[in-house]
């Protein structure tokens, strides 16, 4: 479910919204969006997109505004795939030794589905 102003949205039950999209890539920055693995890989195939990059942890907000813009950087900078960047990002965030996140989280704290 994702939480908007003024209703929460079914994800599942609403990836038609996404359709048209072909060879986009969507950002997520909804907390822990990126464990729907199923639903995750049906909107890339229901959207025809390039991927779909999502938090796979809850996340504070410092840790995010750095995620945030390390990712930006590579989507606007370079012309790499998703998962490609998803994974710079990542070792990135490891090599900054960064551990404000959620307890909970294991591995990555960002997943992209392609």
């Amino acid at each position: 479910t994702i939480s908007l102003t003024h209703e929460d949205i079914k994800l599942a039950d609403n990836l038609d919204l996404f359709r048209g999209l072909k060879g986009k890539v969507i950002l997520f920055y909804s907390c822990e969006i990126g464990r729907l693995t199923k639903v995750m890989r049906e909107l890339v195939r229901v959207g025809g997109l390039a991927g779909v990059i999502a938090y796979r942890a809850e996340v504070y907000d410092t840790f995010a505004n750095l995620t945030d813009a390390m990712v930006y950087d590579r989507m606007l900078l370079s012309s790499d795939p998703p998962r490609k960047i998803v994974r710079e990002v990542n070792a990135a965030l490891r090599a900054l030794h960064k551990t404000d996140y959620d307890t909970d989280w294991r591995g990555s704290v960002l997943a992209c589905f392609d």
